[in-house]
């Protein structure tokens, strides 16, 4: 499985603003906001959809809760599996102590089990 990092929430809290698509019948806005405190990127999407010659507004908000790396790692081990490998979206290895990514995926195998 994959999540963010804490810190590639912060990146798109600060980046995940301004027009996503727009065309003549659909235009979706993104406004991105990171609490620090939570740990958790909001992004609140406005979108304006022309149903039949008539504009429509819709808000949607989706909120990402972030999780340190070493937590996670913990937990699966709490769980009985076994962390097999650890790499960044670059398929890279990712060191929690040392690396950067905005996103990590884990590679964890339960005795007995196939590797998921």
């Amino acid at each position: 499985f994959d999540l963010h990092t804490i810190e590639g929430l912060a990146e798109r809290g600060r980046s995940h603003t301004g027009v996503l698509y727009e065309d003549s019948t659909l235009n979706v806005f993104a406004e991105s906001d990171f609490d620090y405190e939570r740990q958790a990127s909001t992004t609140r999407y406005i979108i304006f959809r022309n149903l039949d010659g008539a504009w429509q507004r819709e808000v949607a908000t989706q909120t990402l809760r972030g999780f340190p790396v070493q937590a996670i790692a913990a937990l699966l081990q709490r769980c009985g599996f076994t962390l097999t490998s650890l790499l960044n979206s670059s398929f890279e290895v990712f060191d929690p102590a040392s690396s950067h990514a905005n996103r990590v995926f884990f590679f964890a195998q339960k005795p007995g089990g196939e590797t998921t």
